[in-house]
């Protein structure tokens, strides 16, 4: 229930759920890319330290294992933190021998430094294009980029859903993420044997 989760990440939780499976509103002209195919499962593994938004290690593997025991069969993590995380990679490997899909945000810092969880080797890592499916370019929220990245999808001013039943646009690498994630759901409906996270880069051009 997205309703549970505290206001700050509800509006990003509604979102990206949005973004992958989100209903057909009348008189909106929009949906999520896989409506129909893909069901939610929402987990919020911030905390809050002197009101900033923070992610521990361990509470992002216990929303890896809790995502893995509840059957799902992609991940997306829309968050980025700079440096390395040994014990979080170690999970990751786990999580992607177990055969599920993980999908991450590049991060909107402007650089190529390395990030985690997106530049792990074991996940995806997905950079922003703008409309002119360029990167999206900016000294203060511009996509991640470099040779650690995977590929790159629109994820700016994307349209979604945001509590009270209203909509937004937003803009971010977290946009984009989802927009992979969901369009691995329906590359997995059409052929179920896609479960390899190589397999389904090397289709990349699909997305």
């Amino acid at each position: 229930d997205l309703h549970s989760f505290p206001t700050r990440r509800s509006s990003d939780l509604w979102s990206l759920a949005g973004i992958i499976a989100g209903k057909n509103i009348p008189g909106k002209k929009w949906r999520g890319i896989a409506y129909g195919s893909a069901s939610i499962v929402a987990v919020d593994a911030s905390s809050y330290y002197y009101n900033d938004i923070v992610f521990y290690t361990f509470d992002l593997i216990s929303a890896l294992n809790y995502c893995r025991d509840s059957g799902c069969k992609i991940i997306n993590m829309s968050l980025s933190g700079t440096g390395r995380d040994t014990v979080l990679e170690k999970a990751l490997e786990s999580i992607d021998k177990s055969g599920i899909l993980v999908v991450c945000a590049a991060g909107n810092d402007n650089s190529k430094n390395y990030v985690y969880p997106g530049d792990i080797p074991t996940t995806l890592s997905i950079c922003n294009t703008n409309i002119e499916n360029k990167r999206y370019d900016s000294t203060v929220d511009g996509s991640n980029y470099g040779y650690d990245k995977s590929m790159s999808a629109p994820g700016t001013n994307i349209y979604s859903s945001i509590p009270n039943g209203n909509y937004a646009f937003m803009t971010g690498t977290s946009m984009s993420s989802p927009l992979v994630a969901g369009t691995a759901v329906l590359m997995l409906k059409v052929n179920p044997e896609l479960t390899n996270r190589d397999q389904l880069q090397d289709r990349k051009s699909v997305v």
